[in-house]
């Protein structure tokens, strides 16, 4: 287990302890900095984040570009950037079903990590543990896969909008 960054004091105390106490198997760094994080994700079968509330997000689209599973808290942007077809069911207002419409063409069809609620501690070990059952069956690999082929740059959306732009600028020459 590999943890990096900032935050309450008492719990990077509690976190340095158990990186001591178990050598090769915690790991913990209190100061953030870009080349341990970029190696981290490299090297991470799957990125925990457990967020109160998110409203989008970028470590979990890091992980995804570095093929990591993000494993995260049903909030928010999350759901809109992880697909899991076996999350629980999240509530109407974190999630529009319409946004999934059509998932055969979608390479998140198949799964790009693991979303958990409520945001507690059982709710989150249960999503590590299917991520280890992913591992066990030999899924990891081809989520890791889909992640990468997941495209989440601006190229789509801008096409889109440029598209809605030239619609509403003939529609103003009709009207002219």
């Amino acid at each position: 287990l590999a943890l990096l960054g900032d935050g309450d004091r008492e719990l990077a105390r509690a976190l340095a302890d158990k990186a001591r106490r178990h050598p090769g198997r915690v790991w913990f760094r209190a100061a953030f900095d870009e080349g341990t994080s970029r190696r981290l994700y490299a090297a991470a079968d799957a990125v925990l984040v457990p967020s109160r509330f998110e409203p989008c997000g970028l470590v979990q689209l890091i992980a995804q570009r570095y093929g990591a599973v993000p494993v995260a808290h049903a909030t928010g942007g999350l759901v809109d950037t992880i697909h899991d077809p076996g999350a629980v069911q999240i509530a109407a207002d974190d999630h529009d079903a319409d946004d999934d419409a059509d998932d055969r063409r979608d390479p998140r069809a198949g799964g790009t990590g693991v979303l958990f609620a409520p945001l507690s501690v059982a709710a989150l070990v249960d999503a590590v543990e299917r991520v280890g059952d992913l591992g066990r069956r030999g899924d990891l690999l081809a989520v890791r896969q889909r992640l990468l082929a997941v495209d989440v740059s601006w190229d789509g959306p801008a096409q889109a909008w440029a598209a809605v732009l030239a619609e509403a600028a003939e529609e103003g020459r009709r009207r002219l």
